[in-house]
């Protein structure tokens, strides 16, 4: 055994799992880790590197996921490498797919550069197509909820009024039944919420002078508010005197806009106390403020949208560890060459996606794209993890590029890294949906050949009658049959109906599917 797998075998993730609740202690732990003489000397260097640290110092999470990584996230990766079988299809499996009974299976060959793409371009939704999908007494959306979704998936919202509106419903702040009645009322009662939540900190003045955890939030949240956005106009510049003389920009000054998303996030920080103030939370924080420009409206907004970003800013960096796992399996089915690569080139913890996953890649597009991006993401139209299909859709882009000519980890992380705001939205997101469709044909085919009905074959309650599948609803086609035997049996080959022995398709890859928000409450 070598030193490098002998260490991941003899860590232990409990330890840091403990440590890493203190937040104060985090950053100087995850130090001291990437520091320690047990570590090889190998990995040290790695860690060392100009574009790992800088990433480090941007996001404190990031260091931790590092320390992480280097004392035990390998550990159980190298089990399961160490069975002998794969959880998701091999090349030579889809091929053969092409010829079987399942009948024509059109290959994404990501090769030749083969991927379609016809965007198809749609005008954005305007506040006149808005209205007219209300009822003009009751305010009620005439139109499916689903409609409206697939509509601004592929043609986004207009910017201003329309999406002062429409963002509202996209992040649940209104409900799709609801009547103007009920939101006029439901927005009223959200403002006084916000006012008493607001109070408690703010009146608290105890808090605020001696509660240490408290005042590191605070300063924590002045730190970032003040580099987030800086370029955008709403947050540029310094036009009033600091309220706080004890602020490291009390000479500098700050602006109104500023100074509200530091009593939002305080708020937040005050809302949600099991997890509190993060760093990245400001990054998704601005968009929002800056596009509806009222501190309550925007403050609701944001919950709405922490609900499924939450589980990114986990202390113990589960979340980002379960996201990063399916971008994992999804590269492995849908380009084995390009994993191996990636293998060859130790990159496959996918650390250089970190940033984009954590705050939606807000770094990586032009201002105007992100927030067409995220309304794109908002909908959950194909699904509720779409981003990870955007991290494929980017890989794809640069294929060639990373397998001719990217061989370390290092190299990897800087060229990646290099892209931001490089990205081109609209092939992106369009090769995004390409690929989440083939996706979706490998599953089917997939379950097909495990004798397990796919969408179009009868209703779903007839499907989970005659397969003991559980069945889920689909975009846009009935739904999609989901193999019981495969959470149970994650990773194992599994027999077909006509007795061949196939690969499995592991549950993380089957979760893509689903639409619904994975949510930490």
């Amino acid at each position: 055994m070598d030193p490098l797998t002998k260490l991941f075998k003899e860590a232990r993730w409990g330890f840091l799992e403990k440590i890493s609740r203190v937040t104060r202690f985090t950053r100087r732990t995850a130090e001291d880790i990437l520091d320690s003489p047990k570590v090889p000397l190998q990995v040290r260097r790695l860690l060392k590197n100009p574009d790992v640290v800088s990433l480090q110092d941007e996001f404190d999470s990031a260091r931790l996921y590092l320390a992480r990584w280097a004392m035990g996230i390998a550990e159980q990766s190298e089990k399961e490498r160490q069975q002998d079988h794969r959880v998701v299809w091999a090349n030579r499996d889809v091929l053969e797919l092409e010829d079987s009974a399942v009948g024509e299976f059109e290959i994404l060959d990501l090769e030749s550069g083969s991927t379609r793409l016809d965007s198809g371009k749609r005008k954005p939704v305007s506040l006149e197509e808005w209205n007219r999908w209300l009822d003009p007494k009751t305010g009620k959306l005439v139109v499916t909820a689903n409609e409206v979704k697939e509509r601004i998936f592929h043609g986004g919202v207009e910017p201003g009024a329309a999406r002062k509106e429409i963002w509202l419903w996209l992040l649940e702040v209104y409900p799709w039944d609801s009547t103007k009645d009920e939101r006029i009322a439901l927005m009223n009662s959200k403002r006084d919420e916000y006012v008493r939540l607001k109070g408690r900190w703010w009146d608290d003045l105890d808090r605020r002078s001696n509660n240490e955890y408290w005042r590191d939030q605070k300063n924590r949240i002045e730190k970032d508010v003040h580099r987030t956005d800086r370029g955008v106009p709403i947050f540029a510049g310094e036009d009033i005197p600091h309220p706080d003389p004890d602020s490291p920009f009390s000479e500098t000054g700050t602006n109104v806009h500023l100074e509200q998303m530091k009593d939002m996030l305080l708020t937040y920080n005050e809302y949600n106390t099991d997890l509190g103030y993060v760093q990245g939370m400001s990054d998704l924080l601005a968009p929002i403020y800056a596009v509806l420009q009222d501190d309550a409206v925007a403050f609701w907004a944001f919950v709405g949208f922490m609900e499924r970003m939450e589980r990114n800013f986990l202390r113990d960096q589960t979340g980002m560890r379960a996201q990063l796992v399916a971008l994992d399996h999804l590269v492995q089915l849908m380009d084995p060459k390009l994993y191996a690569h990636l293998e060859s080139a130790e990159s496959t913890n996918f650390f250089f996606f970190f940033r984009m996953l954590l705050v939606w890649y807000k770094r990586e597009f032009r201002w105007d794209d992100v927030l067409r991006l995220w309304e794109t993401m908002w909908t959950n139209f194909l699904s509720s993890q779409f981003h990870l299909f955007i991290a494929l859709a980017i890989l794809e882009r640069h294929r060639d590029v990373i397998m001719d000519h990217l061989r370390q980890f290092d190299e990897v992380l800087k060229y990646i890294n290099e892209l931001s705001t490089t990205i081109e939205l609209s092939p992106t997101r369009v090769r995004a949906e390409t690929l989440f469709h083939k996706f979706q044909r490998v599953v089917e085919a997939a379950d097909r050949k495990n004798g397990f009905a796919a969408p179009g074959e009868g209703s779903c309650a007839m499907r989970r009658r005659r397969t003991g599948s559980i069945c889920e609803e689909g975009p846009s086609s009935g739904c999609v049959a989901l193999a019981s035997g495969a959470a149970s049996n994650k990773g194992k080959n599994v027999e077909g109906r006509n007795g061949e022995i196939l690969p499995n398709v592991s549950p993380e890859l089957r979760a893509l599917l689903n639409r619904d928000i994975i949510r930490m409450k």
